[in-house]
């Protein structure tokens, strides 16, 4: 089913460590304050904390990918995300101002990359590959995939911090200016 959270004046956060929102499509919105919860969403999980400047999304899956929808913060806001395994997209984009991802399996595949409008990407996933397709201009932080990452950028992309991937490394934007790159 469809699980629909709506906080009018704060935020959506759980109130015992490791209770699940668990749906086929998971809504959350919190027009005054951040979102910080555990979600397993079948289908898709949105999320939208823009109302408020400068709030924080972080989103967990503990059981298989986290699967997004959009995830939208304003300002100086930033996105969390976790899986237990992989990190897909189904629709819509990432908006933050800083976006951090932990996934031991792969962030977006060659065929499907994960939408975004961030100003700086940081990324671990120890297994899976890093696919990205960023909508402006990008700061890579620091990034960590042993099956590669492959970000396009609509802008520049810049970085003084280490991209470590031991597939193949592909960054493409505007004009490239990177610290150490090492595949």
């Amino acid at each position: 089913g469809t699980v629909r959270l709506d906080s009018r004046g704060g935020s959506i956060t759980d109130a015992v460590a490791g209770v699940n929102i668990t749906g086929g499509t998971v809504s959350l919105t919190a027009q005054a304050g951040g979102i910080e919860t555990e979600v397993d969403a079948s289908s898709q999980v949105s999320a939208d904390a823009s109302a408020t400047l400068d709030q924080t999304i972080t989103l967990a899956s503990t059981t298989g990918d986290l699967r997004l929808g959009a995830i939208t913060t304003s300002g100086n806001g930033t996105v969390n995300l976790t899986s237990t395994a992989g990190i897909t997209q189904t629709s819509g984009q990432v908006v933050a101002s800083t976006l951090n991802v932990t996934a031991p399996g792969s962030v977006g595949s060659a065929t499907s990359l994960i939408n975004t409008m961030v100003g700086t990407l940081n990324s671990s996933n120890p297994v899976g590959g890093l696919f990205v397709n960023e909508t402006d201009g990008l700061v890579l932080g620091n990034v960590t995939s042993t099956a590669g990452v492959s970000v396009v950028a609509g802008g520049d992309v810049t970085g003084g911090a280490n991209i470590d991937a031991t597939g193949d490394a592909n960054v493409e934007g505007s004009a490239v200016t990177l610290g150490t790159v090492a595949a």
